[in-house]
């Protein structure tokens, strides 16, 4: 059996990676900030010391009764890791063509693994491991900003038929492509056959690692649109 002292400490220490952990997220402005992930860091430590006390104690009587008592040192821990899940729930959210939070959810997740390392005595590894995980957040953050969040300007014509349905469809394939309108405007629109014809001039904001030629051609097949075509400067 380990002291209070010990108990204690461990908690403590698992509270503050909890907390660490729950920082990062409150700074990009994630919703599950800093309380959240210090509970169920701190809770899976808990839950992590009372098996282990459990564990500990039924072998002691084992010894005391001179027989054998069964005892499985992970049945408690087991379901913290996946009761995690109506946590992770909570903080995923999809909207229009985007999933937000899973990122959050994945931290929670981490945060009661890491609660479960300390609580189980293995606290100088979960400490250097949350360190390693911060650091990788960043790195990966780093490269984010760098290089697949940079934007460059195109100019693009698309002549298509005038209604809201084929509207709505590009303008939903602009979003699930993440490509921002700057502006737009009309350069004609006519009546051919019986057909309302409209073209507009659009200045784009595309990630830098899409190809214009690319999206033209996914336009292009858009129902309704008629022509597409690139422009200088």
């Amino acid at each position: 059996m380990l002291d209070l002292k010990e108990l204690v400490f461990r908690v403590f220490v698992a509270c503050m990676v909890g907390g660490f952990i729950g920082y990062e997220r409150k700074s990009k402005g994630k919703p599950a900030g800093m309380s959240t992930n210090l509970l169920v860091c701190g809770g899976a430590a808990i839950v992590a010391i009372t098996q282990q006390q459990i564990y500990y104690s039924a072998i002691s009587l084992a010894d005391a009764a001179g027989g054998v008592v069964k005892s499985d040192p992970t049945r408690l821990i087991a379901p913290v890791v996946s009761g995690l899940g109506f946590l992770g729930a909570g903080v995923i959210m999809r909207g229009q063509d985007k999933v937000k939070g899973l990122t959050t959810a994945a931290t929670l997740w981490l945060a009661a693994v890491l609660g479960i390392s300390i609580g189980s005595g293995y606290y100088r590894f979960a400490i250097a491991a949350t360190f390693m995980v911060i650091l990788c957040l960043f790195i990966v953050r780093t490269i984010e900003v760098s290089f697949l969040e940079k934007r460059t300007k195109k100019k693009i014509s698309i002549s298509q038929l005038h209604c809201e349905e084929v509207d709505s469809l590009i303008k939903e394939l602009f979003q699930y492509k993440n490509i921002k309108i700057i502006s737009k405007r009309i350069v004609f629109e006519k009546s051919v056959n019986g057909q309302n014809e409209i073209k507009r001039n659009y200045i784009l904001s595309l990630p830098k690692y899409k190809e214009l030629s690319d999206l033209v051609e996914t336009i292009s097949s858009v129902e309704g649109v008629l022509r597409v075509n690139i422009l200088e400067g």
